[in-house]
């Protein structure tokens, strides 16, 4: 049975998004804000060319991805009984946010849940008066756009360190209170950019003050697409979230461009 959502974010008329960016060269001084490069997973063995953010996705071919990715990945989903899943999108945009879903309605699970979006887009469209993006579920966790002021220093206060939730993620963020650390990893991408990562559900659990988050990743450019599960853990204390583990896999993948013909949907592999 489809899920009732709390909340959802504004409707319209086509999915534009997808999920992981390219992967950056590690840096060891700079400072310099940037949004990362078009690319595919840590672990797929394909390599992609840098595409320029201007080129924009034909909005019906991208769709049509996205629900075959969807399908062909549906066996990853929880089920619609699983009340973990916090933040989700089906068959159709606008994604659904359930944040009464949430163990608690703690500061350091929304910081987890600021972490993730930090690092891909969950729900973004359009910009602010700022020029920030607007993404559904950082403006529902009460931090206004994506890498406002106030969601950077929710993350920076409960985190030491950053998990790798993204191939856009080197090292050199790994220290969340670094100076620039946290600008240069945050997730700025606009929605008709040649390559989008975004999430597609977020299910949280917490046993004490364990918190496992299991999140699926859709990437997409004009070198291919696919989707990859980050499984993390995190533990809770009363002065920081402590970084456990955090590992991705991918689930499905393909080398379609975006502006591929329909039938090269045949050459996605199956989960």
């Amino acid at each position: 049975m489809p899920e009732s959502p709390q909340r959802q974010a504004p409707a319209r008329n086509r999915l534009s998004l997808a999920g992981p960016a390219g992967k950056r060269s590690p840096r060891t001084t700079s400072r310099r804000l940037h949004n990362g490069r078009a690319g595919q997973p840590e672990n797929s063995s394909e390599s992609h060319r840098t595409t320029s953010p201007s080129m924009k996705f034909p909005s019906k071919l991208l769709a049509a991805l996205l629900l075959v990715l969807s399908a062909s990945c549906a066996n990853a989903r929880p089920t619609a009984a699983d009340d973990g899943r916090v933040f989700f999108v089906g068959d159709h945009y606008p994604p659904s946010i359930r944040l009464d879903r949430l163990p608690n309605q703690s500061e350091q699970l929304r910081a987890i849940l600021a972490m993730y979006t930090l690092q891909n887009g969950a729900g973004c469209e359009g910009r602010d008066s700022n020029g920030r993006l607007r993404c559904s579920l950082t403006s529902e966790l009460g931090l206004g756009a994506n890498c406002s002021p106030e969601h950077f220093q929710l993350v920076r206060k409960w985190f030491t360190e950053t998990p790798k939730l993204s191939s856009r993620w080197v090292p050199w963020e790994k220290d969340s209170r670094k100076e620039g650390a946290l600008e240069n990893l945050c997730y700025r991408q606009p929605d008709t950019a040649s390559w989008q990562n975004i999430w597609t559900e977020i299910q949280v659990k917490m046993t004490g003050s364990r918190v496992v988050v299991s999140a699926i990743q859709h990437w997409a450019s004009t070198n291919g697409s696919g989707t990859v599960r980050y499984k993390s853990e995190y533990d809770i204390t009363n002065s920081q979230v402590k970084v456990v583990s955090s590992m991705g896999k991918t689930l499905c993948e393909s080398t379609m461009p975006i502006g591929g013909l329909p039938e090269e949907t045949s050459k996605l592999r199956r989960c």
